[in-house]
């Protein structure tokens, strides 16, 4: 007889179908229903919690010829039709409207586009990026990608598309070397039709090259694990070595990847009788080789100062928020979460589906009832472990756990496996396939229903992560260059540099930057300001044309304009030659503002502005461009003084738009000087155009 573990004593019968159901209902109900606060914890505490400490006191020990459940087949035969449909169908959902499900991309894909769009063209590459101070394998392999298919929306968005395509062969890898064939099937199919694989796949940042370099750890280790001879021990610990090393190439998480591998390498080497450190040798020589550079790279740069920022336990911080957060994340994995921040999180439930997620629950018990095993003790430290890089930031954003991704999958096969162990042969087919049909089905409508409308929704979620006024600008573009051809986009006029999303979406038809694109002049130039610059222009050039880019209730000081001209409405060539020249001075600035680390200073930026300011010459619209730049890198430097020169600058010899009162303003509030303060905010009002926020200023600025 098997021993009950219990800790009532009771004998009650485990039967995960009962489980499976009560599971269901409570997750589609806390997923899909709006429901009070109240509601919810009832709905929690009596059926989650409580059937689950039933299940947990009610499970009986493994007896000991008892095999383990995800070695076992659960079909005679593997059938390659049905691999071969749910390859189709992982396609088709990966590459399913590629450039327009998304909209435009979100701030980080525009930065790690730039990242790889300067590989491509220049060959200029660093060990770390950005603000974030990323590892730099990503856009090393982003960028050898544009240099062999050419920068563009279509290239930027294929790259994550086809590593999350990748994760689906590997994954069955993973499954086969460690379980039965059955596991591996259906661990991959759950990775082909997933919502989190293949969102994960609509984005072009590291995460998703993180997800595949973990589960090529994975297979490797388990190579390693079944050699046989210690000629194949050696051989496997190599290669085992070389993902691990270049492992710290990929993303910030991935130390505790390589802690996993480790220790299990070490276990495995220890229990050796001899020649044990032979292939401890093969495995770390490769590492301490290729980490090398980077570690070097890290001492000269000093990278770090983000993950600093991110640290949940900073002064004054709270524990009650810290576990909020913590809580956050589970319920981002299971239902989903409200968020007035993008996060990278689920728009509709959880990242599991109900039907996934009650699957995983089962799982989980069922992980608890052979928890003496390897593979449990191992699957249940790495679940602890590798959420850890999300718990210990003081922020939600879901991709952080994305190291998770592959046991929690793993759970829910786990529970098919101990529902239709369960039931007969004969029944087994209906019931996966009706479980897979019901799973992929939620999910895809998550896709492309929930998520594809949020992605063009006006919200807080969107305003701060995806420029829908810079995607009204690429569409209009876009539809400029299929009617005229390609033409000369400028994309230097704005106040910052932080959003180089037009640059990268609009190369395959940019002439300026494009250098397939110059043999033949082009028939119209444009680009993108502040649409307070507009009358200006406008009055001096009556042929163009003007489109007002904003979108929905947005902030009035970020409203921009987009500027089409042709051409031909020059008498002479002098202003698109200057808009020329100083777009071209401006690149790099705006290379250096994008890769700058978070913390440094930039004020050699704004020195170097200081110097090229006779490049604008006497161009009054180049001049307030320039010098907006200016007062921005003063005011990040807080050099009063040059920023209210810059100001000045702008205004008087430049066009006295209305943003530029409106800042001046603005500075003289921060200063105390409310008279100045009131005058500049009257003058932004009484502008040709005023799109500000100078009429709330003014209410808010006393009378002296």
């Amino acid at each position: 007889m098997a021993k009950r573990s219990n800790l009532f004593n009771l004998a009650l019968p485990f039967n995960p179908w009962v489980y499976f159901l009560i599971f269901l209902a409570m997750n589609l109900l806390l997923s899909y229903f709006s429901l009070s606060l109240q509601t919810q914890l009832w709905l929690g505490i009596l059926g989650l919690l409580l059937p689950l400490s039933l299940a947990f006191v009610s499970i009986s020990s493994p007896q000991l010829n008892e095999k383990f459940p995800l070695t076992q087949d659960l079909f005679p035969s593997f059938h390659w039709s049905l691999a071969i449909g749910v390859g189709l169908l992982a396609l088709f959902i990966r590459f399913y409207k590629l450039t327009s499900l998304s909209g435009i991309p979100t701030m980080d894909e525009s930065w790690f586009g730039f990242y790889a769009l300067e590989l491509a063209e220049k060959g200029i590459w660093h060990f770390f990026y950005g603000a974030t101070q990323v590892p730099p394998l990503f856009c090393w392999l982003l960028g050898g990608y544009f240099k062999l298919m050419g920068p563009s929306l279509d290239t930027l968005w294929s790259f994550p598309a086809v590593l999350s395509t990748l994760a689906i062969p590997v994954a069955f890898g993973v499954g086969w070397i460690f379980f039965s064939r059955s596991f591996a099937c259906l661990y991959a199919s759950l990775f082909a039709l997933g919502f989190w694989p293949f969102y994960l796949g609509r984005f072009c940042i590291p995460t998703g090259l993180l997800l595949v370099w973990e589960l090529a750890a994975f297979l490797l280790t388990g190579l390693f694990l079944k050699a046989k001879s210690s000629k194949e021990q050696n051989r496997t610990a190599l290669y085992l070595g070389l993902i691990t090393g270049t492992g710290f190439y990929v993303y910030l998480q991935w130390p505790l990847v390589a802690l996993v591998v480790l220790f299990i390498v070490g276990y495995k080497i220890a229990r050796q009788p001899s020649k044990r450190f032979l292939a401890l040798g093969w495995f770390l020589l490769p590492i301490l080789l290729i980490t090398t550079p980077l570690l070097l790279a890290g001492i000269r740069e000093k990278p770090g100062s983000y993950l600093s920022m991110l640290w949940a336990f900073q002064k004054n911080g709270s524990w009650l928020a810290q576990w909020k957060i913590c809580w956050d994340y589970i319920r981002g994995f299971l239902w989903g979460f409200e968020s007035s921040r993008f996060s990278y999180k689920p728009f509709w439930g959880g990242f599991l589906n109900p039907l996934t997620g009650s699957l995983s629950l089962i799982g989980f018990v069922e992980l608890v009832r052979w928890r003496r095993t390897g593979f449990s003790i191992c699957a249940g430290i790495c679940l602890f472990l590798f959420i850890l890089p999300a718990w210990l930031t003081q922020e939600v954003e879901m991709f952080r756990a994305i190291l998770e991704l592959p046991f929690l999958i793993g759970l829910s096969v786990f529970g098919i496996f101990s529902l239709l162990l369960r039931i007969t042969f004969r029944r087994r087919w209906a019931v996966l396939m009706g479980l897979l049909m019901v799973s992929a089905g939620f999910d895809f409508y998550h896709l492309l229903g929930p998520y594809h409308q949020a992605c063009y929704s006006v919200t807080n979620q969107t305003h701060f992560t995806k420029s829908l006024d810079r995607w009204k600008a690429y569409q209009i573009i876009k539809k400029t260059a299929l009617q005229k051809g390609p033409g000369i986009i400028l994309t230097e006029f704005e106040s910052t540099a932080f959003n180089p999303i037009l640059l990268l979406a609009t190369y395959p038809f940019n002439a300026e930057r494009n250098p397939k694109l110059s043999l033949n002049p082009p028939s119209w130039f444009g680009f993108v300001t502040n649409i307070n610059y507009s009358p200006f222009l406008g009055k001096h050039f009556p042929s163009s044309q003007w489109f007002d880019l904003s979108i929905g209730p947005s902030d009035p000081e970020e409203t921009l304009v987009l500027g089409i001209f042709p051409t031909s409405s020059f008498s002479d060539s002098s202003f698109l030659k200057a808009c020329l020249n100083f777009n071209q001075a401006l690149h790099s600035f705006t290379s250096t503002t994008i890769n700058q680390a978070f913390g440094k200073s930039n004020r050699a930026i704004l020195d170097d502005l200081l110097e090229i300011r006779p490049l604008a010459g006497s161009d009054p619209f180049l001049l307030s461009c320039l010098e907006e730049r200016i007062f921005f890198n003063a005011m990040s430097n807080s050099d009063k003084f040059e920023a209210l020169n810059a100001l000045k600058h702008a205004i008087t010899q430049g066009y006295p738009a209305a943003h530029l009162y409106n800042d001046l303003g603005v500075f003289w509030f921060t200063q105390g000087n409310y008279a100045k303060a009131r005058e500049s905010f009257e003058a932004a009002i009484h502008s040709p155009m005023n799109h500000t926020n100078a009429l709330d200023n003014l209410r808010k600025t006393p009378l002296q």
